[in-house]
This record gives C-alpha cells, structure tokens and sequence, in this order.
C-alpha cells in the first residue's frame, strides 16, 4: 500500500453484495489503465446503527431459528466483521492488478460520505445497490443520490457487468460533452479502440468534425452512429443494437432530453458513466 501516484485517486464503494464486487473489480481495472491510486471507503451505516437501538429491532442468527432482540453492539460487530471482509477483498483485488491501493472506514450516512471522500478523486465508482435477490434490480437509494449530487465522475456497475467494448459515448458538443468523449476515448483506446459516437442529426456534420478534433486521433476505430432523437428510449435502443457494454454521458446531456441520469442507469444492464 503506498502513496498517491500520477493518476490521482479512484474512489470505489465497498460492499459485500455482488454489485459492490463488480464495483471494486472495475475500479481496479480503471486503476491499473490509468496509474491511479485505489482507494477503497467502506461506510458503516449510521442509519443502520439507529435502526439497531429500536425497541422492535430483531435479527436471524444462522443456529437461531426465531427472530432475536438486536442491539447496537451487534449491529457494530456485524459492521466490523463486514469491513473486515471487503477489506480483505481490496487487497487481494488490488494486488491481482498491480494498483496502489488505501482502506478507509468511516461512520455516516453512506451516500454523503462517498460523495466526501470523491471529493478530491478523479472518479467515483460503486454498486447499482447494496444488496441484490434478482437480475432486475432497483437502483439503490444511496446510488440515486449520488448521481444525483457528485461533482466528479461517476461509473454505476450492477452484478456481472464489467467496463468493456464497445464505448458508447453520447456526444453533443458542450465543454461537459467534450469532456466525456474524451473519457470514453481513454477507456476504448485501451480497450482495442472500439468507439460509437452518438451525435444528433441536427448539426450531425459539425458534432462529427468537433468530435474527431477532440479525439485527435487517438482512437483508430471510432463510428459515428445517428442518434434522430433524445431521451432515454433511444439511448437504450442504441446501447442494445450496438451491443454496447459501456455508455459514457455527461450529466446534463442535450441527449437526455427530459429523463434524469438516474433513470436511464435504472434501465440499462451495461455499466453507466456520467461525467461532470
């Protein structure tokens, strides 16, 4: 474990649930790409802490077959246990990818110490949910809230997912949408160069030739793929028919139309990055 390299830090969300796994996997490929510092934060939940002190509150132990009363010190030991756990998870993850790597515990409300602690990182990478029964689902309250409130870069992943290619990145021609294509650009360059550009037909000519100078050619094999429309329907038409298995946005995207970024996270099943 060392100190801060060239590449800054990246932030992942610790949890033991199956998307908090993909969450730490991707941050550590990201890492290893960029020479970045991992910087693993695990919150123990004030909220669960208060819960744990309610007269009603009672847990299952594994040789208990009835509910039992639940107190504030088992709660702290389950939380304890847990950090343990990821911890564990971090360096064995962080040490397969050859990345610099920290662990911080720290005690609050999950969503605004994860946003705390990205403040200073390049990216922000963590779970669509803290738990996970079935494929479809529900993005978690702390992930809504932090693609709601970051101020760096987010990438939400959910249980079996992974960065890769292709890179579909929606480009609309603003400073924020530059920043994005470049973002996507770094991640498909070091992923064989497959790049899809979406570009609305309005202006698509001079969204194309913005694009390229951006790019500067650093990306040997990028398409530019006619969007038509906004909105989320067609950003999701066009994350499937591409076989897209990463899209990059920035978060007030002309392509957006109406729909909030937290709802078209909900609806696609391919890693989402949002750039600010």
């Amino acid at each position: 474990m060392t100190g801060e390299g060239q590449g800054g830090r990246i932030v992942v969300a610790l949890d033991d649930s199956p998307h908090g796994r993909a969450a730490l996997e991707a941050a550590a490929h990201l890492a290893a790409r960029w020479n970045a510092e991992l910087v693993g934060v695990f919150v123990e939940d004030l909220d669960l802490l208060r819960i744990a002190e309610l007269p009603f509150a009672a847990g299952l132990t594994h040789y208990a077959a009835r509910p039992r009363e639940l107190t504030r010190a088992d709660m702290e030991r389950a939380l304890r246990l847990q950090g343990a756990r990821v911890r564990r998870e971090l360096e064995a993850v962080a040490i397969r990818n050859h990345v610099r790597w920290q662990f911080r515990t720290v005690r609050g409300r999950v969503a605004a110490e994860l946003l705390s602690a990205a403040e200073d990182a390049v990216m922000l990478v963590l779970g669509k949910a803290s738990t996970a029964r079935v494929r479809d689902v529900q993005i978690g309250g702390t992930a809504r809230t932090v693609l709601t409130q970051a101020t760096r870069t987010v990438v939400l992943l959910q249980r079996g997912s992974r960065i890769s290619r292709p890179v579909l990145v929606a480009y609309d021609g603003t400073p924020a949408g530059d920043r994005a294509l470049a973002t996507a650009a770094t991640m498909a360059e070091t992923d064989h160069g497959h790049l899809v550009v979406l570009v609305l037909s309005t202006g698509k000519e001079q969204l194309t030739q913005r694009a390229l100078s951006v790019l500067g050619g650093t990306v040997p094999d990028v398409r530019f793929l006619d969007a038509g429309e906004r909105g989320s329907a067609m950003l999701i038409r066009a994350a499937r028919q591409e076989g897209c298995n990463t899209l990059v946005l920035n978060a007030d995207s002309l392509m957006l139309g109406s729909t909030a970024v937290a709802d078209l996270a909900l609806k696609l099943d391919c890693p989402v990055v949002i750039v600010r």
